[in-house]
C-alpha cells in the first residue's frame, strides 16, 4: 500500500502590506519557514505573514489548479473563503 502525498492550498497575509498570497506546497511547516525567512521571492520584504486559509488536495496538479483560479478572483472573495467551512484552520480552532 502507498501512501498518497497530499497538498496544501494556502493563503498567507501580511498585516504591514495588507496582502494576501497564494501558494500549494506538500509541507506546510516547511513553506510557512521559508516565507518568514525571506526564501521566496515575492514575499521576502513583504511580511510578516499569517496562515489564514489551509485547503487539503489529494494531488499537486488539482491544487495548483485551485491557486490558479483563486489568483484571478477578487479581495472579497477570498476573505469570503477565508471565513468557509473550507478553511482546515477553522476547523482546527
Amino acid at each position: 500500500m502507498f501512501l498518497q502525498m497530499r497538498y496544501y492550498l494556502y493563503m498567507l497575509y501580511s498585516e504591514k502590506h495588507d496582502i494576501i498570497y497564494k501558494g500549494v506546497t506538500a509541507n506546510l511547516d516547511l513553506r510557512y519557514t521559508q516565507h518568514q525567512q525571506g526564501k521566496s521571492r515575492y514575499t521576502k520584504h513583504r511580511g510578516p505573514w499569517t496562515f489564514v486559509f489551509v485547503k487539503e488536495f489529494p494531488s499537486k496538479s488539482l491544487a495548483l489548479k485551485e491557486e490558479r483560479r483563486l489568483k484571478h478572483q477578487r479581495r472579497n472573495y477570498l476573505e469570503h473563503l477565508i471565513c468557509s467551512e473550507e478553511n482546515l484552520l477553522l476547523t482546527l480552532k
